[in-house]
């Protein structure tokens, strides 16, 4: 509940009982607060104008107003009021969010309290099963396969397509041709290590399919609510992405979904579907990693995300960072689950 002894940054704040996983927020910032926040934002708009006799951030307040425009002002000034009600609403009344809140501001005027409504996605009380014997037996209907090895079968069909793609099918595969693709004594030391790598890469895939069975069982034995509003803001972004691709190649969107042999509402239904449990996933994952107080080590993670940061120079260090987190903490997660 809020601290009534301090100052607050909203006013006349109701905030709903969770209900699926989502609260909605309406609250005030009062007329003061804002006033305030627009005065910080002239000079943050300011921060850059120069004008003669006074230096960057030096321009007095009322010659920067004369420069800037009054929507601009009030529209940042809104920015600042909101971002400091919702963090202390949060704070106030213990909210856990897994969503950015999506406002609405439904009054702005200075001299005015500012109105808005939010709506807020929040981690859910989740009721994890006995994610050891429910991950364990998920590997263990993967290994009824059998142990990854390669078969005499893919071993002729990636000869083929090699000798296809040099050109090389009437003369067929030599001791000299294996020479010229690399460091090969013969024919048969060239299929030895062909084998070994075609193993190695079912073994990969066969782990990865371990860990898909893991979280996919996981998701069928827990019950809980995800927030309607987190698949929302996924899908949005994922239609975003979807047509500015579409605009570079050049297609539409009906011969991307013709390719697919899909209606446009078969295509996102299907893209939700996938949405929610993948978001599901990795809530049952991050509730495993802290019951079990899984936390990956810091030299781990910045050795990695220093790795990653010379093949994806347009990503921030902190989006690596926590990517990286994220990945070992899973990581940490599946091998406790298989102990």
């Amino acid at each position: 509940m809020p601290n009534e002894t301090r100052p607050t940054a909203y006013a006349n704040a109701h905030v709903s009982p969770v209900k699926k996983s989502e609260v909605t927020i309406k609250a005030e910032v009062p007329a003061d607060v804002l006033s305030a926040c627009e005065r910080r934002a002239v000079r943050e708009l300011g921060r850059d104008i120069e004008l003669p006799g006074f230096r960057k951030g030096h321009v007095p307040e009322d010659m920067l107003r004369g420069k800037l425009d009054h929507n601009l002002i009030l529209d940042h000034a809104a920015h600042l009021a909101l971002e400091d009600a919702y963090r202390a609403l949060a704070k106030d009344y213990e909210l856990s969010p897994v969503t950015p809140p999506q406002i609405h501001v439904t009054k702005l005027a200075l001299g005015s309290p500012l109105e808005f409504e939010a709506r807020v996605g929040v981690y859910p009380d989740v009721r994890l099963p006995d994610y050891r014997k429910v991950g364990k037996e998920a590997v263990e209907r993967v290994k009824r396969d059998g142990e990854p090895a390669a078969t005499d079968a893919e071993i002729d069909e990636t000869v083929g397509h090699l000798l296809k793609e040099r050109g090389a099918e009437e003369t067929g595969l030599t001791d000299e041709f294996v020479k010229s693709l690399g460091d090969f004594k013969d024919v048969e030391d060239f299929k030895a290590k062909l084998r070994v790598n075609i193993t190695m890469e079912k073994a990969l895939a066969q782990h990865e399919r371990e860990r898909d069975t893991i979280v996919q069982a996981l998701r069928s034995h827990a019950t809980f609510d995800i927030p309607a509003i987190a698949v929302d803001l996924e899908l949005a972004r994922i239609k975003e992405n979807l047509h500015k691709a579409l605009k570079e190649s050049k297609q539409t969107l009906s011969d991307y979904l013709a390719k697919l042999d899909k209606t446009e509402a078969q295509f996102w239904e299907t893209e939700r579907e996938r949405i929610a449990d993948e978001i599901k996933g990795q809530i049952l994952m991050q509730e495993i990693a802290k019951q079990e107080g899984v936390t990956p080590d810091d030299a781990a993670v910045e050795h990695h995300t220093a790795h990653m940061a010379e093949h994806y120079r347009d990503v921030s260090p902190e989006r690596l960072r926590e990517y990286v987190k994220t990945l070992l903490t899973y990581e940490a997660v599946f091998k406790l689950i298989l102990q």
